[in-house]
């Protein structure tokens, strides 16, 4: 049992200013942090930020909004994750960003079976936004939220999910943070307004095969009924970012990839990993904000022990 209180720039790890690892130098932010696991079970998490040291950059910043781009003074959070055994775990936290909005997250995650047979776990994830003081990113009222089901056979794991934003708002979070853990954030967020989105995956775990630390993992989404016109035509500060090409966001989409990965399981290079991303995402309008791409990235991760 243990309390860890921090100051300084630090990576978070919460369900809102979560380590995006997808650079040699991932965004660190600055603030204080304390982690408790006093009680059994249950680890408690709070913190606070005033700025950010953006992936591969060397000066501190001030804290925006990931769509939004609205400032923000402050960044405060307070939550926990509770467990019970190896098959159900719930966390429930809140946030508020100074004068732009508040926000609450809940997730909770209930597995039965045996992987022998079949180990099937549901989850549920769940985000509430609400504006509050001066509203800098005007009214916010967003609700979003994803359903999946897993079943794990042996070396064999396949996951169906469905997401949907309920909100004529953006899903938002804090900027240079991957801070959503819907189901379907993907390369893409699928989080646009009304929008709904569906993703099947496949993960191959090559240790039930003599290969320990190898994995294969591979998805398709897809995305439908983004409907932007509400806040388009609303006549505030904030409709530009609701218009792309001049137009209200809509459009259906889909994306596709790939990840081999191998994580050495011993050795003098223990822990060391490599992974492979191949990622491309198609747009099947000019009225939706990720257009089509592809992306191509190799990770390697080699820990070192300094002390």
């Amino acid at each position: 049992m243990i309390s860890i209180l921090k100051y300084g720039q630090q990576l978070f790890d919460n369900p809102f200013l979560v380590p995006h690892d997808n650079r040699a130098l991932p965004p660190t932010y600055r603030g204080f942090s304390l982690a408790s696991d006093e009680i059994k079970n249950l680890t408690l998490k709070a913190g606070t930020v005033d700025g950010v040291l953006a992936r591969g950059m060397t000066t501190v910043t001030g804290l925006t909004t990931e769509y939004g781009g609205t400032h923000v003074s402050q960044f405060t959070y307070f939550g926990g994750d509770w467990t019970h055994g190896d098959d159900t775990s719930v966390s429930l936290y809140g946030s508020v960003a100074n004068n732009v909005w508040q926000q609450y997250y809940l997730t909770a995650t209930q597995s039965i079976g045996d992987p022998k047979t079949v180990r099937w776990t549901g989850s549920l994830n769940y985000y509430y936004t609400g504006a509050i003081g001066d509203k800098r990113q005007g009214a916010i009222n967003n609700n979003a939220y994803s359903l999946a089901l897993a079943g794990t056979h042996g070396a064999h794991t396949v996951q169906v999910a469905f997401q949907q934003i309920v909100s004529d708002q953006t899903f938002d979070y804090m900027g240079q943070s991957a801070g959503d853990y819907l189901s379907n954030s993907l390369d893409v967020d699928y989080n646009q307004p009304h929008e709904k989105s569906l993703s099947l995956s496949y993960t191959l775990n090559m240790k039930q095969y003599g290969v320990p630390g190898l994995k294969f993992t591979m998805w398709g989404a897809y995305g439908w009924d983004a409907d932007g016109s509400a806040m388009a035509n609303s006549g505030t500060a904030q409709a530009a970012n609701y218009l792309v090409n001049g137009e209200p966001i809509h459009g259906t989409h889909y994306e596709i990839g790939v990840i081999p990965s191998y994580t050495i399981p011993d050795g003098k290079f223990k822990n060391t990993s490599v992974k492979f991303y191949y990622m491309h995402h198609h747009s099947n309008s000019a009225y939706y904000p990720d257009g089509t791409s592809d992306v191509y990235r190799l990770m390697v991760n080699v820990p070192v022990n300094i002390f």
